[in-house]
């Protein structure tokens, strides 16, 4: 088991379910771990999926008016 199978995924199940009591879609999830040892180019791969993760976000917020 890795630490995103034992810390990452019940942290975002959690979350998941929380924002379902409240009515709230999950977009998508991003998980960045050990972030001491990435590289700077996969730290820059990471902000780049944040990014677009945002822009989809917007884009429901926006379906949904």
């Amino acid at each position: 088991m890795n630490f995103r199978e034992a810390m990452g995924d019940p942290c975002f199940e959690a979350m998941e379910a929380h924002l379902m009591l409240e009515q709230v879609d999950t977009v998508d999830k991003l998980y960045v771990g050990g972030t001491e040892s990435l590289t700077e180019e996969t730290i820059q791969d990471k902000l780049d999926e944040a990014f677009r993760i945002g822009e989809r976000l917007v884009e429901e917020i926006e379906k949904a008016k």
